[in-house]
């Protein structure tokens, strides 16, 4: 994967790190990844790209690394495995969902894909249709497809019975947020 040319949510911090010192290729890394995987994949992928790209050129120091949204958890995964927290000098996340989020739910239970004209929505939606198989449901193919999603629901109770306006305990929900 590679950050395409119109993402420029990262030049700013990119660009202070560089006023800082620090090199392109050298102790400055930016990792793009799929972020449709699960958090799990993403951080084995972070693991090998480590070992191959950055401690090659950095022998003995020790990792900083900033992590914003999904990547902070990806980050945090690779983090605390017990071979590589040794390794870490810092870790920074930033909007980084710690306790899970509740907008990937509808599409993770029901296939409820947002129906707006954004660019996020669109590119969900052909990713989707590229990649049904013949009878499945939107469900089926949403987590085929993105199976980060559940990485991502709360780890608290977020539904309601709609009888009686309570809270589901979220160790009673069928479908539960296992990894965070």
């Amino acid at each position: 994967w590679k950050l395409l040319p119109f993402v420029k949510e990262y030049d700013g911090l990119v660009q202070t790190l560089k006023k800082l010192g620090y090199e392109e290729g050298k102790n400055l890394f930016l990792w793009p990844y799929d972020w449709r995987k699960s958090v799990d994949t993403s951080s084995q992928q972070l693991n090998v790209y480590i070992e191959t790209k950055v401690k090659p050129k950095n022998r003995g120091s020790k990792i900083h690394i900033v992590g914003h949204s999904l990547g902070g958890l990806v980050a945090r995964a690779w983090t605390q495995t017990n071979t590589n927290v040794n390794q870490v000098h810092h870790l920074v996340t930033v909007a980084t969902p710690h306790k899970g989020v509740i907008q990937p739910y509808k599409a993770w239970e029901g296939g409820d894909v947002a129906q707006d004209n954004s660019i996020l929505s669109l590119a969900t939606r052909i990713i989707i249709e590229l990649n049904r198989r013949a009878f499945t449901t939107t469900r089926q193919a949403v987590q085929t497809q993105f199976p980060v999603l559940k990485d991502l629901l709360p780890t608290e109770s977020y539904l309601k019975r709609q009888e009686n306006d309570t809270f589901i305990n979220e160790a009673e929900m069928k479908v539960r947020n296992n990894w965070l």
